[in-house]
This record gives structure tokens, C-alpha cells and sequence, in this order.
């Protein structure tokens, strides 16, 4: 199965953020295509290669910017813009590494700059193959874009050489972007078997009988099982904390004050209250969570369970109810 066939949405959205994951090595392009360009801009007397040399910097710390944005922000695949905006910037800072390397090739006799300006074009295209990966026509068009100004400027040169290596360049490119192909088909093959592993794991909670619910680490509804679904009479799934507005509303402040609790101690959850059913009636569960969290000890999520128990408890009202 091909993700882009099938558009599956969250499996698109997982390769989407696949481009946000390393801001290390976006920054590490960064610092790299800045002392290259700046270097160039020093040396060299071509104004074109100087002015693109100038312009390296400023391109490279836009889209760090724009990495940190959305790695503070959230999840950028659900942006429209996130990934136009990453592919228009990454296609820009390898056009001016390429163009760079054209232009020194080209017109300069410096050595030591030839040198420079083809390591940098041919080191940037490597690491981006792998990098973006997720998203294969991005790092291609990366690819071409750095390397093959390069190829062009060796080509139109009288140096034998210089061809040869412009050659080599291009078998450089075809094996990248073959590279590239392999990586992502073993991307989406990890995250199709992810995926399907959740969904199995999804079927087996809609068939537990109790009323099985995930939460963000600041309380919002992520998941709600069949039951939980069925107990309310919706196919819908709330946004926030669903059970506001659900809960009775002698039960509300103390499942309240138990819950924000527990989201700030990260300590175990356990209440019973009066939750609306379909019915119109008010039935008692149980509810009961524990936090997962991540390698830093970090919360991460809620996993919790609602068991209705209403039944359980008419014999002790009945009981009430006649000892009154």
C-alpha cells in the first residue's frame, strides 16, 4: 500500500512531521551553508557568488526559525502551510548552495573556494537524502538543485577532468535519489505497521466491556472507545474534557478537584460519579487512569477505563431508600 494512493491521513501526517523531528541537523545545514557562504562572499570577486554567499545565511536561519515555530507550537502536519512552506524553503537554500557552487566554478579561479563550494553542495545533497526521506519529492528536488548547477559549471568547462567529474556527479545524484527511494519505502513500511498495530490495539479496547478513554497530557479527549460511545449515543468524538456538562452535578466539584489533582501530580485517578446515559438518566461509574509518560519522565498521556456500576449500587439505595 502506498500512502499517497490511499491518502491516509494520519500516515501522511506522520511523514509531514518527519521533517520537523531533526532540528539538529537543520541547523547544522544552517551553520554550514552560512560559513561556506560568508566565506565566499569574503573571498571571491564575483558579485553573483558573493551576493548568494549573502544571502545563505539569512535563508538558513529563516527556516530554523520556522522548524522551532512549530516544534514550540505543536503538530505541524495539522497546518495546511507547514509543509509548503518547509519545501519552498528547503528547495531555496539548496538552489543558492547550487547556484553558489556554479558561479565559483564557473568564474573563479580560487581553488581552495572550488573546493569548498563543491563539498558543501555535494555533503548538504547526502545528508538531505536521508533526512527528508519522509517526503521523497523534497529531498529530490534538494538534490537536484545543489548538485547539478555544479555538474553543468564542470561540464562547461575545457578541463577532460572537469567532465569526468561532472559525470561522477551525476551517477552521484542517480544513486541519492535511489537511496532516497529505499528509505522511504522502509519509512512508510514502519509506519503502516505501527499504524495497523494501533488499530489492532484500538479493536481490542472497543471490545472490552467498559468504557475505555485516552487523554493529552492536559486533560483533552484523544480517544473514546465504542462503549464510551455507545454509553453517550454518539458517533462523536468532543473536543476537551468530554464529560463536562455529562457528570451530575452534585458529583462535578469533587471529580473536578480529584482530576485537576492528578494532572498536576501525575499521581493514579480514581472517582465515582453520576454521568448522563443515552437514556436521560443519570448512572454511577467508576473511573479510574494512570499517566504514561515519556523518556524525561514526562507525562505524555492518560490512559483511563469507566465501568458502569450503577447496577451494583441499586441494591444498596433500594436499601436506603426502605431503611428511610
Amino acid at each position: 500500500m502506498h500512502i499517497e494512493e490511499n491518502k491516509a491521513p494520519d500516515l501522511q501526517q506522520a511523514l509531514v512531521s518527519s521533517l520537523y523531528t531533526s532540528t539538529r541537523s537543520l541547523v547544522a545545514g544552517a551553520v554550514a551553508g552560512t560559513i561556506v557562504g560568508l566565506t565566499v562572499a569574503v573571498a571571491s570577486a564575483e558579485l553573483a557568488a558573493r551576493m548568494i554567499g549573502m544571502a545563505l545565511p539569512i535563508v538558513g536561519a529563516l527556516r530554523v526559525a520556522h522548524a522551532l515555530y512549530f516544534q514550540k507550537r505543536g503538530d505541524p502536519s495539522k497546518s495546511k502551510s507547514a509543509e509548503s512552506v518547509y519545501e519552498g524553503g528547503a528547495w531555496l537554500f539548496s538552489a543558492l548552495i547550487g547556484l553558489l557552487a556554479f558561479f565559483t566554478l564557473s568564474q573563479s579561479d580560487d581553488a581552495a573556494l572550488q573546493l569548498l563550494v563543491t563539498c558543501m553542495a555535494v555533503g548538504y545533497a547526502a545528508g538531505i537524502c536521508a533526512r527528508n526521506a519522509g517526503r521523497p519529492h523534497i529531498a529530490r528536488g534538494q538534490l537536484a538543485l545543489s548538485v547539478l548547477p555544479a555538474s553543468v559549471a564542470l561540464a562547461m568547462s575545457d578541463d577532460p577532468v572537469r567532465w569526468t567529474l561532472a559525470a561522477v556527479n551525476l551517477v552521484f545524484v542517480a544513486g541519492l535519489s535511489e537511496i532516497t527511494s529505499g528509505t522511504h519505502r522502509i519509512f512508510v513500511s514502519a509506519l503502516e505497521g505501527a499504524h495497523a498495530r494501533a488499530e489492532e490495539g484500538k479493536r481490542a479496547l472497543d471490545s472490552l466491556p467498559v468504557m475505555a478513554w485516552t487523554a493529552g497530557c492536559s486533560g483533552e479527549t484523544i480517544y473514546q472507545s465504542e462503549q464510551w460511545l455507545e454509553f453517550m449515543g454518539t458517533r462523536e468524538i468532543g473536543s476537551g474534557n468530554t464529560t463536562i456538562g455529562l457528570v451530575h452535578e452534585a458529583d462535578w466539584p469533587a471529580l473536578d478537584t480529584a482530576w485537576t489533582a492528578a494532572l498536576k501530580t501525575g499521581a493514579d485517578f480514581e472517582a465515582q460519579y453520576r454521568l448522563l446515559h443515552k437514556t436521560g438518566q443519570y448512572r454511577w461509574v467508576l473511573s479510574r487512569a494512570r499517566a504514561e509518560r515519556d523518556a524525561r519522565g514526562k507525562i505524555a498521556k492518560w490512559h483511563g477505563v469507566c465501568v458502569d456500576i450503577d447496577d451494583l449500587r441499586l441494591p444498596r439505595r433500594r436499601a436506603l431508600a426502605t431503611a428511610g
